[in-house]
């Protein structure tokens, strides 16, 4: 029952003042929002606790009082995080928990009655200690709908998409696991399902289908899950999900694909990347990203305070694995795990005009309660670009009770208010 860290980001998401909307409680692209609730949530088919639920506020010109509540079958769990008029940096629960059963379904919700203004975060994060084993949940969130005929397009197992169409090459969208687990309780939810034909999403492990599978029947619409089937997963192997149509160009909306991660070693993968777009970077450049969740194309990476998250456990961090879609530079460039601002000894050397997967897997460094984690990466050269697409790195996590040794201690405190 060790606790596992989830971390999510999208580090420009907007939220107007004087509504309520919803983001999925997962491992994922954490700004897709959504005023319809059946849109966020994700069924959870281990139970568990959460705990310390986190988020970081970038900006904020709201007039009024911000609340962020943790949901469990659309209502308000214990969790909760308030916003005063103005205020930015990191809020934490560090009070409450929510214990949920297998089968419950979860979710975030933001809301701000009355006022003006907006607030904009970057991340969130929260504790999961599953009831048996170590469990993440990790979720592909998208806004695009799909309608070409006969096609099989890839998505990352954590992140989201964006713009219309997916990634149609699958090493764009894999992840380095890195450790050894189980994929399970595939989760899979369609809002709209105008095609005449079945379709079908599945695990795929080294570019090949894994056994994990739902099939969509033509014009149905909800939740699907395979709840039987499993992925025995080992270090080094590349994964993804592969969403299938067939004939006809009628359209289907597939709002989440979600998968359990399950660890009988306190063990976690933390994903980030944009699969669909990539993000371009020229060279001599130093440029941040987020631990977790989803990338976009249009913001400033050249400022680290925009990407932070924290670390609410210690843990070791190991195997970082990056994947580019191209690189023109005509230099060596670096990829890395940053802890407060500074380079850790988790790093990738990019060779010179050399694209593909580079990975670490010799160095372990330390990460403690509290740190604030980005990735960095230094371009160097003096001409050409490099498409980052993913990134991905495994957290080892404490023995049970030095966990809830930090808990009990309440060591987890507001940072940057």
């Amino acid at each position: 029952m060790t606790a596992i860290v989830s971390y999510s980001g999208q580090n420009t998401t907007s939220f107007a003042t004087g509504g309520t909307a919803r983001w999925a409680t997962a491992s994922n692209g954490s700004g897709v929002l959504s005023t319809s609730e059946v849109l966020a949530q994700i069924t959870y088919e281990h139970g568990g606790t959460f705990s310390k639920l986190s988020v970081f506020i970038l900006t904020n010109v709201s007039t009024a009082t911000t609340t962020i509540n943790f949901r469990v079958n659309g209502a308000n769990g214990n969790q909760s995080v308030s916003i005063a008029t103005l205020a930015t940096g990191f809020f934490q629960d560090v009070t409450n928990t929510d214990v949920i059963s297998a089968g419950d379904e979860v979710n975030l919700q933001i809301s701000a009655a009355g006022g003006v203004g907006a607030v904009v975060w970057a991340t969130t994060s929260f504790l999961f200690a599953s009831s048996t084993d170590s469990v993440t949940r990790h979720s592909y969130r998208a806004v695009a709908s799909f309608s070409s005929a006969s096609t099989t397009s890839f998505e990352p197992l954590t992140s989201g998409n964006l713009v219309t169409g997916e990634a149609d090459t699958e090493d764009k969208t894999q992840s380095y696991s890195g450790i050894a687990g189980k994929l399970v309780n595939l989760f899979v939810y369609v809002s709209v399902n105008n095609r005449v034909n079945d379709s079908t999403v599945r695990s795929r492990v080294n570019t090949a289908n894994g056994n994990l599978i739902v099939t969509i029947s033509a014009g149905s619409t909800g939740i699907f899950e395979d709840l039987s089937n499993s992925d025995t997963i080992s270090a080094a192997d590349l994964i993804n999900y592969s969403f299938t149509l067939g004939t006809g160009t009628q359209t289907i909306t597939c709002n989440i694909i979600s998968v359990e991660f399950v660890s009988t070693l306190r063990q976690n993968l933390v994903i980030a990347g944009r699969a669909d777009a990539g993000v371009s970077l020229n060279s001599a450049t130093t440029a941040f990203f987020t631990v977790g969740g989803v990338e976009l194309t249009n913001t400033n990476f050249l400022t680290e305070s925009t990407f932070r998250n924290k670390a609410l456990s210690n843990f070791t961090a190991s195997n970082l694995s990056i994947r580019l879609d191209s690189n023109t530079i005509n230099g060596t460039s670096s990829f890395t795990l940053r802890a407060n601002a500074s380079n850790t000894t988790l790093t990738v050397s990019i060779t010179a005009a050399t694209s593909g997967r580079f990975t670490d897997t010799v160095n372990t460094p330390s990460i403690v309660l509290n740190d604030i984690l980005t990735h960095g990466i230094t371009t160097g050269g003096s001409s050409g670009s490099l498409d980052f697409r993913m990134a991905a790195f495994s957290a080892t996590y404490p023995s049970t009770s030095s966990v809830k040794d930090m808990l009990r201690a309440g060591a987890i405190l507001p940072y940057g208010r």
